[in-house]
């Protein structure tokens, strides 16, 4: 399910449509949550049928990020220790890490500042 989101929002991004449809479940909330946070999206909206609407955001017709990656999968689980997380995390802020912790979903700038580590589902290419 996270792939079909990944996928659906960089097609999206990638042809400039102004929203997107995804299907609603815990995980794709909280990512168009921290999505919305770094405003990287301009909003979204919840309908009845277990559907979600996501728009995007664009600054003078040009994308705010350039790719979302999948990091994790179903058959590979990548975790990452403090260690680890200091040393991946871009101090210009050209790369966004999104962690499932035990907090729920952090950005790698909040885990280093929670000293929490995780699983880093999505790497954000801005």
């Amino acid at each position: 399910m996270l792939a079909d989101v990944v996928n659906r929002v960089n097609v999206s991004n990638r042809h400039r449509v102004k929203s997107v449809e995804l299907g609603l479940n815990k995980m794709t909330l909280e990512i168009v949550k921290v999505l919305q946070d770094l405003g990287l999206i301009r909003g979204y909206k919840i309908l009845s049928n277990r559907k979600i609407i996501v728009s995007l955001r664009y600054v003078n017709g040009h994308q705010i990020f350039y790719k979302l990656q999948l990091v994790s999968k179903p058959s590979k689980r990548v975790y990452w220790n403090m260690h680890r997380l200091y040393k991946e995390v871009d101090k210009q802020n050209a790369l966004i890490y999104i962690l499932s912790t035990k907090e729920g979903l952090l950005i790698g700038s909040d885990c280093l500042w929670r000293t929490l580590s995780g699983e880093v589902l999505i790497k954000i290419l801005l």
